[in-house]
């Protein structure tokens, strides 16, 4: 879990009582190459993969034949960590299985805490933007960029465009956003 400040003290006091069942990252460590914002991220796509994880092992106790497949999101993590995005056949691979936890996800919700969505920012690393792009993109141009991305998100979603379609519009407005870097 990545703490915001308003969490970071309720979680310390339970980290204090239960220290064996947390791991903590000093990310003053963490100085080149944009390596905060890219374990960030990969704890997010990590949170996601124990979220998976815990929907196959429910979809199984009901002796279900389907499964989520996790082996994209480990992709994920490793693109990420290493600053590579993924082609469009990897990204199209994520969406059906990031798809698939969603669906799950929402039969789900009333049992448990499964309310739980990607950032986009994960999916603009896996796209093929940099760190360094993102950082170096000023707060105006990125709520504007994320409130479109999110417009292609939701298209998607609900179902409105493919994932080939999907896949296209993100990258073109990538493309965008880079001229204006």
């Amino acid at each position: 879990m990545v703490l915001t400040e308003r969490k970071s003290i309720e979680a310390a006091k339970t980290i204090i009582n239960n220290s064996s069942e947390f791991m903590v990252l000093d990310v003053k460590r963490l100085k080149y190459g944009g390596q905060k914002e890219k374990f960030k991220l990969a704890l997010e796509v990590l949170n996601f993969v124990d979220l998976t994880d815990t929907i196959n092992k429910t979809i199984e106790k009901l002796e279900s034949p389907q499964s989520i497949k996790t082996d994209i999101f480990y992709e994920a993590i490793e693109s990420i960590i290493e600053g590579f995005g993924f082609s469009d056949g990897q990204f199209k691979k994520y969406l059906i299985e990031l798809n698939k936890v969603y669906e799950y996800s929402r039969i789900f919700q009333n049992l448990a805490e499964t309310d739980y969505y990607m950032p986009f920012e994960v999916e603009y690393l896996l796209l093929g933007l940099t760190s360094d792009e993102l950082s170096k993109t000023n707060k105006d141009d990125l709520n504007e960029f994320n409130e479109a991305y999110g417009d292609i998100w939701s298209d998607h979603y609900d179902k409105k465009i493919t994932a080939d379609q999907y896949i296209s519009k993100a990258k073109l407005l990538i493309d965008n956003l880079r001229r204006n870097l």
